[in-house]
């Protein structure tokens, strides 16, 4: 069974590899921004280079992370920064002592403290300096929609009833477009209940790899930087929205549970 799941690993690994670096020398060339390797799915490329090197997917890495960074000189984008960032020190902690974790977490909590208050003028500084347009109006006036709907049924949402699109005004043009924020879509449809299952998952899945030492197999290393990166994403773009990224969340969400499970059995 083992070797049946390393083999669709690497052939799914490498057929997104060789997409996305297809893509990406393709829009070297039409001189358009990266689309299949972009700051949505930058967690799916995480996941594969966190995975555990062999023989078969060292190139697979290799070729993925000169996709990544094609997609992020095409595309410069905070999401991305940020989700690598997050990954890297998810990997990090994995690897370090509790009171690291812990001396980790708090001094990120107080950072994050300290410049959310100048987190508009960074963004927009951010921009100035790769040279792209800041996109953070048209997130906050798609957010301000899904609010305005969730507010009508704030407990359990409007189910099926409720779109998950709102109006914004992107490239010149007035259009449909998903909330780019997947906490605020799952607000819509299922209300703070469906938010609050949904941020409990994430912490009990990434804290249990953290701080449990039941599991010292290299799999955690694989899917929970790659899960943290996701969670990062989900905050300012539509992952559960898209049927690729959200399949792909969902098999990490899967393998956390499932590798917490046999941890448990194995004690």
């Amino acid at each position: 069974m083992r070797k049946i799941t390393n083999t669709l690993t690497v052939l799914a690994s490498s057929l997104f590899a060789l997409v996305a670096v297809s893509d990406g020398i393709a829009r070297l060339f039409d001189g358009t921004p990266a689309g299949f390797l972009n700051h949505e799915t930058a967690f799916v490329a995480i996941l594969v280079l966190c995975l555990t090197p062999t023989r078969g997917r060292r190139l697979i890495q290799v070729l993925t992370l000169g996709a990544l960074i094609l997609s992020t000189i095409r595309y410069p984008s905070a999401t991305t920064a940020l989700a690598v960032a997050g990954a890297a020190l998810t990997w990090g902690a994995l690897k370090t002592s509790r009171n690291a974790v812990i001396a980790l977490a708090a001094g990120i909590a107080g950072l994050a403290a300290a410049l959310l208050p100048r987190a508009e003028q960074l963004l927009q500084d951010f921009y100035t300096q790769v040279g792209r347009v800041n996109n953070t109006a048209t997130r906050e006036m798609l957010w301000g929609q899904a609010e305005g709907i969730i507010e009508r049924n704030p407990l359990v949402g409007g189910g099926a009833r409720e779109p998950i699109t709102g109006l914004a005004h992107i490239y010149g043009q007035t259009q449909f477009a998903p909330f780019h924020q997947s906490f605020l879509t799952f607000g819509v449809v299922g209300g703070v209940t469906a938010i609050a299952i949904l941020i409990s998952l994430l912490i009990t899945t990434l804290g249990t790899a953290v701080f449990s030492r039941r599991d010292k197999s290299s799999f955690k290393l694989s899917w929970a930087p790659a899960l943290a990166a996701g969670a990062i994403c989900l905050t300012v773009n539509p992952i559960l929205e898209r049927v690729d990224t959200s399949l792909i969340f969902a098999v990490l969400t899967i393998c956390a549970f499932a590798r917490h499970e046999r941890s448990a059995c194995d004690d």
